[in-house]
């Protein structure tokens, strides 16, 4: 398979993965092994690349920052996400134990593969898994209590929602799930 269509349909799974709200796609990037060159791409917003931006030089702009890579994956991305977006909210009424325990098994997919990452894998690592388990699901129970539908507000919120489409799961789904505007993430698409 081609390179760039390997990179365009990691884009389509992630962009799959973004439209269930607590479900992210960067646990489907940290699955495909894309996620460390798009953490890496992103991090590269510094004082290096507004020097090259203010002087124009948007061919060095395009290469510091991994643009094919980038410009590959955020088609998949919107593509999937102007696609299934529908799709997803009417499994989502429909079907939502089955989609659920979908991606519960991605999440447990990269759980495995993290814990293979660690050398020497104990009780004490063990012991934070569960505690960080514990506290996703906390955070996953809450409901929230206001719903503030001001501008300031509703760009607040969808910062945060695009933002945490490469945060790991519970992260996302408390900031999408929580502050009451998960309804704004999907009017997005």
């Amino acid at each position: 398979m081609p390179k760039g269509l390997k990179i365009y349909l990691s884009g389509l799974l992630m962009g799959a993965a973004d439209v269930v709200p607590g479900v992210s796609g960067g646990t489907i990037a940290f699955i495909l092994g894309v996620y460390d060159r798009l953490i890496s791409a992103l991090s590269r917003v510094n004082k290096d690349s507004v020097k090259m931006l203010l002087k124009a030089d948007f061919k060095a702009l395009w290469l510091y920052f991994d643009g094919t890579f980038l410009f590959l994956l955020g088609s998949g991305i919107l593509t999937s996400i102007f696609i299934l977006a529908g799709f997803v909210t009417y499994l989502l009424e429909v079907y939502p134990s089955y989609l659920w325990s979908f991606f519960f098994g991605l999440i447990l997919a990269s759980a495995k593969l993290l814990i293979n990452q660690i050398q020497g894998f104990n009780g004490r690592h063990f012991l934070i898994m569960v505690l960080g388990a514990g506290v996703g699901m906390s955070l996953s129970l809450l409901v929230p209590t206001q719903f503030d539908t001001s501008l300031s507000m509703v760009f607040f919120s969808g910062m945060v929602a695009i933002c945490a489409m490469i945060l790991p799961e519970y992260f996302r789904k408390f900031f999408t799930v929580n502050d009451g505007h998960v309804w704004l993430y999907f009017v997005c698409y």
